[in-house]
């Protein structure tokens, strides 16, 4: 026997598909101690149910035939909850400015949901344009990450997730000497590590 899909999210219900032969109509599914709903033999080999919303763990998936057999698939059913798969951000910053502007807020907010719910780390980024001094630029960079990192925070984020630090000038989005090439370098992303 098989089913599909053999991962469902937890506490969610989800149609499922189970495979397998000598099944006739009247047949019982269980998943664990819960009984699916919706069965529906399809035909010998198939059978349609809907699977409950259950707590995150391991399934057997019982077929009970109403002649009394039955056949068991031992862990054929994960039920988790899943990682939300966020995508790195990038905010931009004025010249020598290390206060959010409008877009940068509405383009973490954009994400926020997801960055709450996750169980793992990310770095916040801070970068500077190329003028000013190294240490001025290194400075910048982290008070741009540390007022991302409030933000966040401020959002619902845990701050223990959040690691704030400082490229300066070092690692530039674009080369170049002009301010098109600059505004692109004065950022910080939010790198998800994925």
């Amino acid at each position: 026997m098989s089913v599909n899909p053999s991962r469902v999210e937890a506490d969610q219900p989800a149609s499922a598909t189970l495979y397998g032969s000598g099944f006739e109509s009247g047949a019982v599914v269980n998943i664990g101690s819960v009984p699916g709903t919706g069965v529906s033999v399809v035909d010998n080999g198939t059978i349609s149910f809907t699977v409950p919303a259950l707590a995150a763990g391991r399934y057997d998936v019982q077929v009970r035939l109403p002649n009394g057999e039955s056949a068991t698939l031992r862990n054929g059913l994960t039920s988790a909850v899943s990682t939300p798969s966020c995508s790195d951000t990038t905010v931009y910053f004025d010249t020598n400015r290390d206060e959010l502007t409008s877009s940068a807020r509405a383009a973490l907010d954009a994400d926020v949901a997801c960055y709450t719910s996750r169980s793992s780390g990310m770095r916040l980024e801070g970068h500077a344009d190329e003028r000013g001094t190294t240490d001025y630029n290194l400075a910048l960079g982290q008070r741009r990450a540390e007022s991302v990192k409030r933000y966040l925070t401020g959002k619902g984020v845990p701050a223990g997730r959040l690691e704030a630090v400082s490229y300066g000038e070092e690692r530039p989005a674009v080369n170049g000497h002009t301010e098109a090439a600059w505004s692109q370098n004065r950022r910080v992303v939010v790198d998800v590590g994925q």
